[in-house]
């Protein structure tokens, strides 16, 4: 099951906003909630912000693809990756890089 918390600050904008997600397969889950943050904004001024909760079931091929998503990126030649995969892969041996570097401290 996954699940998207999707957050404006127009009410009438959200439908712009969740409905790419329904076409897509997504399902509403409870209602639209609004809240006041007056941390954002200037001082003694608020603003209101939706939310709205989307679930969707994967399919076993779409769960396969998520939780193998990163051993699927390294085996792919790094010039048949978009832009947004390389970042990932690289974000991904990073995040690696720095956790082996924090083993090797502790050991």
């Amino acid at each position: 099951m996954l699940y998207k918390i999707i957050e404006g600050y127009n009410a009438d904008q959200m439908g712009d906003y969740i409905q790419p997600l329904l076409d897509d397969g997504w399902t509403l889950h409870g209602n639209l909630v609004a809240h006041i943050d007056e941390r954002s904004v200037e001082l003694g001024s608020r603003r209101t912000v939706y939310a709205q909760t989307l679930i969707k079931e994967e399919t076993p091929e779409e769960l396969d693809a998520r939780v193998n998503y990163f051993e699927i990126l390294l085996a792919k030649p790094l010039d048949q990756l978009t832009p947004e995969e390389r970042k990932d892969r690289e974000d991904y041996l990073e995040a690696m890089e720095d956790e082996q570097s924090e083993q090797d401290a502790d050991a």
